[in-house]
């Protein structure tokens, strides 16, 4: 436990350098010598055991290689596009402006200004001092090809 808060320490969020919060990807380092303890030990327990054991421990680790990879399908469906990749932020991260703001330039990037608008407008309602919503707001307002979006005021 003490190896894997040393190795997570730096990317906890704890010490920030960005407007980021933590993240997923940072934790798989720090999830190694978990691993290796874990392996280490089952691994003993199978060798004090013997065949028996050693057929406990493949099912084991046949068992939780299934569930691992199923975990790991799910986060990466969350990377399909730009759109996807943002809701989950927003999700995760309801009062969180910048994901809200990178959901609406994910939503202009695919032409969906709409889409961006009431992304925009909820956040700001919900997060009324960000300022950068109000100003993404008020720049698609201002240059949308869409006539019926475009209010130059």
């Amino acid at each position: 436990l003490a190896v894997f808060t040393a190795f997570v320490l730096p990317v906890s969020g704890l010490f920030q350098a960005g407007p980021q919060l933590v993240a997923h990807r940072y934790t798989y380092l720090a999830a190694l010598p978990l691993a290796l303890l874990a392996g280490a030990g089952l691994h003993g327990v199978a060798r004090r055991q013997g065949r028996r054991g050693l057929a406990v421990l493949v099912l084991l680790t046949l068992g939780l290689s299934v569930a691992l990879a199923t975990s790991a399908r799910s986060f990466v469906a969350l990377w399909h596009d730009d759109v996807t990749f943002c809701r989950a932020a927003v999700s995760a991260a309801p009062d969180a402006w910048a994901p809200r703001g990178a959901l609406a330039r994910a939503y202009l990037a695919r032409g969906e200004e709409g889409a961006a608008l009431d992304t925009l407008r909820v956040g700001r309602e919900r997060l009324p001092d960000a300022l950068l919503l109000t100003y993404l707001e008020a720049v698609v307002l201002a240059t949308s090809p869409n006539d019926a979006l475009r209010d130059g005021d």
